[in-house]
């Protein structure tokens, strides 16, 4: 079935057509993409299946249920029950990793950038996305292959193999895979977009903390300075006298409550 880094692709080989793919998975436990490689072989007389022991339970009930499609459509008819089948996984993982997506953007509504749980969060949805990219994208020129958008040494075959009433089926199954792939373009951009949402709310959330540390910095300087001024051990204005330690005092509670005030009409506190 190839390496797990292969591409999915359409090849022909005499007069079969010979389709490697991937079917996708989200593991709950984890969150990470699963990938199973997928093969299909067709024929004038003859449809093969190829997949692990995870999928070939649906596929076979897939199949079973299609049977009877033999009869009207032949071997192009299982065909395309199968892409549709992997192509409408691909549109449920999707949107599993819309919505994971659409909480990590609620979360910042409430003007805080994300924890490191949110954070991990997000590195494995845009890891997913990247794995689901890697699948979908070859199977766009598969579909397109399918519907004789793209034309291809032998097409003379797939003219033979599919008849021109499941035209419209493929180019359906071809419809979903391109509407996938705008989506997950989509969703890269909106990923992005949170990473630097995040940053700018704790850019914002630091400077917040900064200002406030400056202004009340500033604030408790104001009595450190006329204490240590009035501890020198040499006279002013006052020195030894109750009034010196009155007008100290007086001046310390105007310059500290002018300070507060100024800095809080300036939202630094």
């Amino acid at each position: 079935m190839g390496s797990d880094s292969e591409r999915g692709r359409l090849d022909l080989v005499g007069s079969l057509v010979v389709i490697l793919t991937r079917t996708v998975q989200l593991d709950p436990a984890s969150g990470d993409m699963l990938k199973r490689p997928l093969g299909l072989l067709l024929g004038p007389r003859l449809f093969v299946v190829v997949e692990d022991d995870g999928e070939f339970g649906a596929l076979t009930d897939l199949l079973r249920t299609n049977c009877g499609r033999l009869a009207t459509d032949g071997p192009a008819g299982l065909l395309h029950a199968v892409l549709d089948h992997v192509v409408d996984g691909y549109t449920a993982v999707l949107t599993e990793l819309e919505n994971k997506a659409d909480a990590l953007a609620e979360a910042l509504f409430g003007d805080e950038p994300m924890d490191r749980t949110q954070q991990l969060e997000a590195f494995r949805l845009r890891r997913s996305l990247t794995v689901l990219r890697r699948v979908v994208e070859p199977m766009r020129d598969v579909t397109a292959k399918l519907t004789r958008a793209a034309g291809m040494e032998g097409q003379d075959v797939l003219d033979r193999l599919i008849p021109d009433r499941l035209q419209r089926d493929f180019a359906d199954v071809d419809d979903h895979v391109a509407h996938a792939a705008d989506i997950l373009d989509g969703q890269r951009d909106v990923l992005s977009s949170l990473y630097e949402t995040s940053l700018s709310l704790a850019d914002v959330r630091l400077n917040m903390v900064m200002k406030k540390l400056s202004a009340w910095a500033a604030i408790i300087a104001v009595p450190t300075l006329i204490t240590g001024f009035m501890g020198m051990n040499v006279p002013y204005p006052g020195f030894g006298r109750p009034i010196g330690v009155i007008v100290a005092v007086a001046v310390m509670v105007v310059a500290v409550t002018s300070l507060y005030l100024t800095f809080k009409r300036k939202d630094w506190l």
